[in-house]
């Protein structure tokens, strides 16, 4: 058993084992104190995350602070395969206009942004990747697939990253395929006229990728197949399968 002690409210956000026994964890934190303040860049402003690795025996490895002076909230995580690991969340800007902290640097479109971070065995950064367009964009789950990473979420945005897919009205719900560089390979909304939203993934035994999730529309993607239209939402799930030309 491990604990996490500070000055303020901590949350584990996301867990994710490999094949050797590592341990990834995602904390959210408003701390500077305790077991956080091995941590210079937390800010305790709003929220910061701190990546965390322990071995198969609970040994403590390293962290990797994601920090500033705003809002960054990084709960999905999942391993990359060699050892390390790949985040994603969100970040907002309050009170600096620009990224400053661990985030400095990083290029902000509009609104509340998505990042994907992918994190080396030892504990430093290999990329980063922004999944952003000019308005809030999230990020809610995280696996890894042959050749990359699927990520899933929801958006406003229907530029930059999510131009390829646009938006049909209020939050669509979408999964993008990155490769092991942080290149985008693909976008793929699920969405309708309402709002949508994509919350989590898992991979099957074939490599197929299914992403869990719920809408509000009853056209365009969700047209029949949404048959309870005065309920808040409905679940759905969509199965994708990847190719390589």
């Amino acid at each position: 058993k491990k604990h996490l002690h500070g000055n303020a409210a901590s949350t584990i956000g996301g867990l994710a084992c490999d094949s050797d026994g590592n341990i990834f964890a995602t904390c959210l934190t408003s701390s500077t104190t305790g077991d956080f303040a091995a941590f210079e860049e937390l800010s305790g402003g709003y929220t910061d995350t701190v990546v965390l690795k322990y071995d198969k025996t609970g040994e403590y490895k390293w962290g990797f602070p994601i920090s500033s002076t705003g809002r960054d909230e990084f709960a999905a995580i999942a391993p990359d395969g060699n050892g390390g690991c790949v985040v994603a969340g969100n970040f907002e800007l309050v009170p600096s206009p620009i990224p400053d902290g661990t985030l400095k640097g990083i290029h902000h479109c509009g609104g509340i942004d998505a990042l994907v971070f992918r994190i080396n065995a030892n504990g430093t950064q290999r990329w980063v990747k922004t999944l952003s367009g000019f308005d809030n964009d999230f990020i809610r789950d995280i696996v890894k697939t042959d050749g990359g990473f699927a990520v899933a979420g929801y958006t406003k945005s229907s530029n930059r990253e999510f131009a390829v897919c646009g938006n049909e009205g209020g939050n669509d719900g979408f999964v993008s395929f990155i490769n092991t560089n942080g290149i985008t390979v693909n976008t793929i909304s699920q969405a309708g006229s309402k709002d949508d939203a994509a919350e989590c993934l898992t991979i099957t035994t074939e490599g197929q990728i299914v992403a869990f999730g719920k809408t509000q529309s009853t056209n365009i993607d969700f047209e029949n197949l949404n048959t309870y239209p005065n309920a808040v939402y409905a679940g759905y799930i969509s199965k994708y399968v990847i190719t390589v030309e």
